[in-house]
C-alpha cells in the first residue's frame, strides 16, 4: 500500500514505478506547493548508492539557476530514503524535439505526446519524469546484458529513428534545438563554476516544459572538481556507456569538458538518428569511443544545420583539449549567430 504522508510532504498520485522506488506526486504541507518525491524501497540502497544520494542533495541544494532542477529536502521514512525536488512539467530533450509539428501550440503537443496508460499525466510523467533520470543509474557494468540492450536501442534510439532526415533538419526543429541548447550551455556554465561535473549528461536527464524552458536534472553522479571522494572507487567507471568520454571510460580525472563531450553525443544523436559508436560488447564500445573515429556528421545528414554539426564535432574529440574548454565558448558562438 502506498504511503499518505511521507514526513511533511502529502502523497498525491503515483508518477511512475521503478526498479528502485517509487517517484509520487505530493504537497508540501507547509508551503502547498507540488513537489516530485522519490522514495526507494527499503534496503534498495548500498552504503555507496546511500552516499550518492546524500551528495545528489547536497550538491543541488547549493544550486539555483533557472535551468537545474531544484532539490528542496531529503530524510529517511520508515527505513527508507527519500528525495524532494522541484516538479517539472515537460518533456525529455528528445521526446520534446519529436514533438507532432502539426500541432497548434505547443501546449497541444505536449499533451498530444503523452501515453494514455491511466497513470497521472497532469505534468508530463513519463515524458518529464523519465524513471532513468529520476532513479540513480545503474553502474556501467550492470547497464550491459548480451546483444542490443534497452538502453542502447530502445530508450537512447527510438524516437529520433522514427524521424526522416527531412524531419530532422526542419526549422523549426533546428530553431527548437539552438534555442535548448543555449540553455543547456548557461546551465553548465553554471554547474561547472560551482566545480561540479554532472558526470551523466544526456537526453532523459534533460528536461523541456511548455513554455521551452529547459531544466538539467540528476546529479546522484555530479562531482566537486577537487574533491578527492571515497564514493567512486578509483579506475571505476560510472555513468552511461553511449554518452561517456574517453577519459571518463578510462577512469581518468575529469572535468567540465568530459560532460562538453557528452553534449556533443547528444548532438550527434540529434542531427543524425544515431550513436557515434556502437558495439555488441563493453570492450568493443570502449575500444570504439578510445581508438576510431565516428563517422563525419555531415556524411550521415549532408544537410545538417553547419553550426550545430561543427559544435558536435568538435566536442566528440577524443582529447579534452581539442574540444570546446568551456560551455561558455559554445553559448558565445550560439548567440553570435
Amino acid at each position: 500500500m502506498s504511503p499518505t504522508v511521507i514526513g511533511p510532504y502529502r502523497i498525491e498520485g503515483t508518477l511512475g514505478r521503478g526498479g528502485a522506488g517509487v517517484v509520487y506526486r505530493a504537497q508540501d504541507d507547509r508551503t502547498n506547493e507540488e513537489v516530485a518525491l522519490k522514495l526507494l524501497h527499503p534496503g534498495s540502497l548500498s552504503s555507496t548508492q546511500a552516499a550518492r544520494l546524500a551528495r545528489e542533495f547536497q550538491a543541488l541544494s547549493e544550486l539555483e539557476h533557472p535551468n537545474v532542477v531544484r532539490v528542496f529536502d531529503t530524510g529517511i521514512h520508515e527505513g527508507s530514503p527519500y528525495l524532494v525536488m522541484e516538479l517539472v512539467e515537460g518533456l525529455n530533450l528528445r521526446s520534446y524535439l519529436s514533438l507532432d509539428w502539426m500541432a497548434p501550440s505547443l501546449t497541444d503537443s505536449f499533451s498530444l505526446s503523452l501515453p494514455g496508460d491511466g497513470l497521472d499525466h497532469r505534468s508530463g510523467v513519463r515524458g518529464g519524469f523519465d524513471l532513468d533520470a529520476l532513479f540513480d543509474e545503474p553502474d556501467t557494468e550492470e547497464l550491459y546484458t548480451p546483444g542490443p540492450s534497452a538502453e542502447f536501442e530502445g530508450q537512447a534510439r527510438g524516437a529520433e529513428r522514427r524521424l526522416t532526415l527531412e524531419e530532422i533538419n526542419r526549422p523549426e526543429r533546428i530553431g527548437r534545438l539552438k534555442d535548448a541548447l543555449v540553455q543547456i550551455c548557461d546551465a553548465l556554465a553554471y554547474i561547472h563554476g560551482h566545480g561540479l561535473v554532472h558526470r551523466d549528461l544526456k537526453p532523459s536527464n534533460i528536461l523541456v516544459d511548455a513554455d521551452r524552458r529547459v531544466r538539467i536534472m540528476d546529479f546522484g553522479l555530479a562531482k566537486y572538481l577537487a574533491e578527492e571522494s571515497g564514493i567512486t572507487v578509483t579506475g571505476k567507471v560510472v555513468g552511461t556507456y553511449r554518452y561517456m568520454s574517453p577519459e571518463q571510460a578510462l577512469g581518468e580525472p575529469i572535468d567540465g569538458r568530459a560532460d562538453l563531450y557528452s553534449l556533443g553525443v547528444i548532438l550527434y544523436e540529434l542531427m543524425t538518428g544515431q550513436p557515434p559508436y556502437d558495439a555488441d560488447t563493453p570492450a568493443e564500445f570502449w575500444q570504439r569511443i578510445l581508438d576510431f573515429e565516428p563517422l563525419p556528421l555531415e556524411e550521415l545528414n549532408p544537410k545538417a544545420d553547419e553550426q550545430i554539426a561543427y559544435i558536435a564535432q568538435r566536442l566528440l574529440r577524443k582529447d579534452p583539449d581539442d574540444r570546446f574548454q568551456t560551455a561558455e565558448e559554445i553559448l558565445d558562438l550560439l548567440l553570435s549567430g
